[in-house]
């Protein structure tokens, strides 16, 4: 993925607030939003990578997971600024499979800061395959909006607990929505490791 550099707010604003390291679906900013139920336009986020991880595709899913590699470089964007609602949002919307874990992220201007991200918690299935974002944004992401639009209209109302039963009927309904077809995202998961 070719680093951007964009910021959808200044930098005096990140000092407050939680900061997270995010890696997929949730780098694009119409995810982010669903998924906090607002504009994030006063969250800070910025680009940056982290050592230690490789991005893999989580098996018969469209999103990623970091594994533990010691000479990889996940390049992903650092948010920053998020409330202790935010959070729990998005922990609800990556569910009870992934469990926070702080890292050192570095941003392409070379700032370091200590952030948490969303790791395995042993339960994932991990396929060989890479994932790329921009690969994603091109051939996933509408069928990413409507699942995660109607994952978050659980929010508040299920347990995190029950969303990963929740999860695999939403993905059926926009499966057969949106035609998705998993030999051709196999395929175009494999051009990217």
């Amino acid at each position: 993925m070719a680093v951007s550099h964009h910021r959808y707010i200044a930098d005096h604003h990140r000092d407050s607030g939680h900061a997270l390291f995010v890696f997929g679906s949730l780098m694009d900013r119409d995810i982010l939003s669903i998924v906090l139920d607002r504009d994030p336009s006063d969250v800070a986020v910025t680009d940056a990578v982290v050592r230690g991880f490789q991005r893999r595709r989580v098996s018969d899913e469209f999103y990623p997971v970091l594994v533990p590699r010691p000479d990889g470089t996940v390049v992903g964007r650092l948010v920053e600024g998020l409330s202790a609602d935010d959070l729990e949002r998005v922990h609800f919307y990556e569910g009870d499979v992934y469990e926070l874990a702080p890292v050192h992220a570095t941003t392409t201007c070379g700032r370091r800061e200590t952030a948490n991200v969303f790791l395995d918690a042993g339960d994932i299935k991990v396929s060989r395959e890479g994932w790329d974002f921009d690969a994603w944004h091109r051939h996933e992401k509408q069928e990413a909006l409507a699942l995660t639009t109607a994952l978050m209209r659980y929010y508040g109302r299920i347990s995190l607990r029950e969303v990963e039963g929740v999860w695999n009927e939403i993905k059926d309904q926009a499966e057969s929505l949106y035609g998705y077809d998993e030999e051709a995202m196999a395929a175009e998961a494999k051009a990217y490791p």
